[in-house]
């Protein structure tokens, strides 16, 4: 290969059960580069996923309700990757880590349900903390009010 070129590079990793799964991606050459064998290791985290679901009705308007919540056991950690929220009336959803308003999602006439997402990572969570999902809305009716909370927890 001459200098610049873009070729193949294939990398085995090896988890601690000793089987591994290549990972192939692009490399470039260079004068002063020499390739040459690298080892990767990725750590594995062991987690269980958690779904919390919840149903509120007759949620008086300019009310602030929990629609769902979830503890982090103790010596356990956490992360949020996704709730979802749907209801009969335009609202906003409130998400909070402990007392700290963390995101929040409006929903209007048209489409009543609506999506947080916290790729990649999550929304990391340590021992104890609490995760709410509250409901607040303004039309003059009562209003009912689902959610969902989607974790991954450590074993």
């Amino acid at each position: 290969m001459s200098q610049g070129q873009i070729g193949s590079l294939s990398i085995t990793t090896q988890s601690s059960g000793g089987s591994g799964q290549p990972v192939t991606g692009n490399w470039l050459t260079d004068a002063q580069l020499r390739a040459s064998p690298v080892e990767v290791y990725f750590a594995e985290q062991i987690y269980t996923n958690i779904y919390r679901f919840n149903q509120v009705n007759a949620v008086a308007s300019a009310t602030e309700t929990t629609v769902v919540s979830y503890t982090v056991p103790t010596g356990k950690t956490a992360a949020l990757f996704m709730s979802q929220v749907s209801g009969d009336n335009i609202a906003e959803f409130r998400l909070y880590a402990d007392s700290n308003l963390i995101h929040t999602q409006r929903t209007f006439f048209g489409d009543l349900n609506a999506t947080m997402k916290f790729e990649l990572r999550g929304y990391e969570l340590t021992s104890g903390q609490v995760l709410s999902l509250k409901v607040i809305h303004n039309r003059p009716m009562l209003g009912s009010f689902t959610g969902n909370l989607q974790i991954k927890e450590s074993i």
